[in-house]
């Protein structure tokens, strides 16, 4: 048995007749109208509303009660491939729509017509064949061949995957065949040959290279061929297309198409964008190409009636706020609805309800109907602050506060509407920071996306966090956040602990710890520490100045608006992530002095290309013959030392000479003004301040290099004794007396 709905029975368009057993109840059909074929190319939709569409034949007896005995006429469904053919229109809430439209004709035969007369196959493993129709050639490219399928797991090199256009054994219109890493074999880029083949011989074959393809873990296969009247065209995997031109009176010699090599065959056959039309006796007939297009056919259109959810019938069109509407809306009441009676002097609605799931929706948005959740407000006479919000206003009174808002009213369908007079002002007043219950009063519902943000003042963040402004989206009806709704603007106070260098910079030194002991806020809003970099670095400055020329060793790091402590640094400016700069080392820009190889003395230190020469670095001189060295020192080796200035501690380096005295003569006295100077014959030596040599020598003494080739003193030089006046004072003067507690003795 079957059950309909019953309704109030829907207001048919002229022209059109409601067909009872149809199971909603309330759809009737018709045909397009003459002004319709001229002025619509979808031939079924109306000025007024959107219930017109394609009629769906869903059974024999909806097919006997459309069928137009005048001729074919289009019926809803389009084909990408020949045997499978869908709905065009959605019909989500539609009776026993399916996904795919099988053979509704009285003989049950039009989707297995093409397979039957061998012009489809499916599922079959190669070698393969079906029939080919040559007019695919006259379709406008909208017919093609389609081979769906996969590649073989194995022996993909040796049995390749071959596709001809069959004429005789030593003739094909076409030929194309896949290469596993390219015909040559000395390539791993794919690749596929396109050409023809005459009485054997190869004709305009082109090798297509198959860049950046892998084939994929699925094996899926795709291959297309249309034609025009002079080329073939080729498209593998939807993206490598090539062309091959023919002979167009050749078509009519090609019997069918033939598929060989490593390939299992999911569908293969005719296939591109198709239609359906129902015959006079109520055949269902399937159209390819051009006849689609026939401007002069008419179409079955059904109109299905709009209802609400008390069974109702919708009016359309209507006006709502000025605006004409012509289908259900969710304006103000946040689910479709629509008229159900008119006022039939001034068209004002006099009555409405809700519509039922299926009825088409203008502009259909999910909306947020609750408050989005906001921080916690600020503690009265405390240091927390109250936040900026971008959909109402707070302002301080003594013990409370007040927020408002100015917004859209929601209007009622049936009340008159001004233009004028849309908005409210709207208040209220909160004791308790811990109490806004009543906060959705200056609520205005936000649509799907929309964004509402809360910030701190300048100067102030979110407690425990670095957040100075927070959102909410709506998203599918509800709020999507990622703040903590008990947090409240607190000022800024940075971390104590403060930053260091990245792992790749040279240690800087900072003023922190004096910094604390002089100003107990040392860390709060705008607040800045020094950074110095060390002896021999400077500050990277990226793509803004010459680290080497500017020589920049110094900056400061300020306590910034969102608690970070942020280097004051042009490219590093708040809102930006603070990033610590380097401090990178002095570079000596020129090489270092290069020496002749004359086999006397050679340099320990090779110039790399592109390495650079930072501060410190040592290059290393040494003469090869034993017995000599450098005349200023007497060593055998020498030093260059690149400054923190970006200079070398020397501009030339000696020449190797053969040395009198080859062993080196004692180190010098220790202290304060004591030096040694070395020289080839004889080296200088002084005693520290305020102290001369034991055997008198005052200030200098010298060691001498003897004709035996060995230093005079050549285990250390003379002692040093305190510096004593021998020679008497003056005479004392008249009642005077010289006291010389240190005299020194006569002997």
């Amino acid at each position: 048995m079957d059950f309909y709905c019953l309704w109030t029975p829907p207001s048919c368009p002229d022209g059109y007749a409601l067909y009872k057993p149809e199971k909603d109840g309330r759809t009737c059909y018709g045909l397009t109208t003459d002004e319709q074929l001229s002025t619509d190319e979808n031939h079924c939709s109306s000025t007024d509303h959107k219930l017109l569409r394609k009629a769906l034949p869903k059974d024999l007896f909806t097919i006997d009660a459309i069928r137009n005995i005048d001729g074919d006429v289009f019926i809803e469904g389009e084909s990408i491939f020949e045997s499978f053919w869908a709905p065009k229109v959605e019909r989500p809430y539609d009776f026993n729509v399916p996904e795919e439209i099988k053979d509704s004709s009285p003989e049950r035969s039009w989707t297995d017509a093409l397979k039957s007369a061998g012009f489809e196959i499916e599922n079959q493993a190669t070698p393969a064949h079906f029939k080919f129709d040559p007019s695919i050639c006259e379709s406008g490219l909208t017919q093609h061949i389609g081979i769906f399928g996969v590649f073989g797991s194995r022996r993909l090199a040796s049995k390749k995957p071959v596709v001809k256009l069959f004429i005789s054994e030593d003739n094909y219109l076409l030929k194309w065949v896949f290469h596993l890493g390219s015909s040559s074999g000395n390539n791993d880029t794919h690749s596929f040959t396109l050409g023809a083949v005459k009485d054997g011989m190869k004709e305009n074959e082109e090798e297509i290279w198959l860049e950046d393809y892998v084939i994929p873990s699925s094996l899926e296969f795709e291959l297309f061929i249309s034609c025009d009247d002079s080329n073939l065209i080729v498209n593998f995997n939807g993206k490598w297309t090539a062309e091959l031109p023919y002979n167009a009176t050749n078509l009519k010699d090609v019997s069918e198409v033939q598929i060989v090599g490593s390939l299992n065959i999911l569908k293969g056959g005719l296939s591109g964008m198709g239609c359906l039309s129902l015959a006079p006796n109520g055949r269902v007939l399937a159209n390819f190409g051009t006849t689609c297009m026939e401007e002069t056919k008419k179409s079955v259109c059904e109109y299905q009636a709009c209802y609400t959810d008390e069974g109702f019938e919708c009016r359309f069109p209507f006006e709502y706020k000025e605006v004409e509407r012509k289908a259900c809306i969710q304006d103000d009441l946040f689910k479709p609805w629509c008229p159900t009676k008119l006022n039939e002097e001034d068209g004002s609605i006099e009555e409405w309800g809700y519509c039922i799931e299926d009825c088409p929706v203008e502009d259909f948005i999910p909306v947020c109907l609750d408050p989005p959740p906001i921080p916690r407000l600020a503690k009265f006479k405390t240091v927390e602050d109250n936040f900026n919000s971008s959909w109402f206003q707070i302002e301080n009174k003594t013990s409370s506060y007040r927020l408002y808002n100015t917004h859209i009213r929601l209007h009622y369908p049936t009340w008159p509407f001004d233009a004028n007079n849309i908005t409210d002002n709207v208040e209220i007043f909160v004791a308790d920071v811990n109490d806004v219950s009543n906060i959705s009063r200056l609520y205005e519902v936000q649509e799907e996306n929309d964004t509402v943000s809360y910030s701190c003042q300048i100067g102030y963040v979110l407690k425990d966090s670095h957040d100075i402004e927070v959102t909410a989206v709506c998203k599918n009806g509800s709020w999507e956040y990622n703040f903590n709704e008990t947090l409240v603007c607190v000022p800024v106070y940075c971390d104590e602990i403060v930053p260091i260098a990245p792992n790749d910079s040279m240690s800087y030194v900072h003023n922190a710890e004096e910094r604390k002991i002089n100003d107990t806020d040392w860390n709060s809003y705008l607040k800045e520490l020094t950074y110095t970099c060390p002896e021999g670095s400077v500050l990277e400055y990226p793509n803004v100045t010459d680290e080497q020329v500017n020589q920049i060793t110094e900056f400061q790091v300020r306590c910034d608006a969102d608690r970070h402590w942020r280097p004051v640094l042009d490219h590093i400016q708040f809102p930006f992530t603070p990033i610590m700069p380097r401090c990178i080392a002095i570079n000596c820009t020129d090489p270092p002095i290069d020496i002749e190889s004359n086999g006397l003395a050679f340099r320990k230190w090779t110039e790399e290309e592109g390495n650079p020469r930072p501060y410190a670095t040592k290059i290393v001189y040494q003469c090869t013959r034993e017995g000599w060295g450098y005349p200023s020192s007497g060593l055998n080796t020498t030093l260059s030392v690149c400054l923190a200035d970006g200079t070398w501690n020397t501009t030339t380096i000696e020449s190797c000479v053969k040395l009198d005295c080859p062993s080196q003569p004692p180190p010098g006295h220790e202290g304060p003004g004591a030096e040694r100077v070395y020289g080839l014959y004889q080296t200088r030596y002084r005693c520290k301040n305020g102290y001369m040599f034991s055997n008198g020598d005052f200030p200098y003494w010298y060691n001498k290099c003897l004709p035996n080739r060995v230093w005079e003193q050549p285990d250390q030089p003379i002692s040093c004794m305190k510096r004593r006046c021998t020679d008497a004072p003056p005479d004392a003067p008249l009642a005077h007396e010289i006291i010389w507690p240190h005299r020194p003795s006569d002997n």
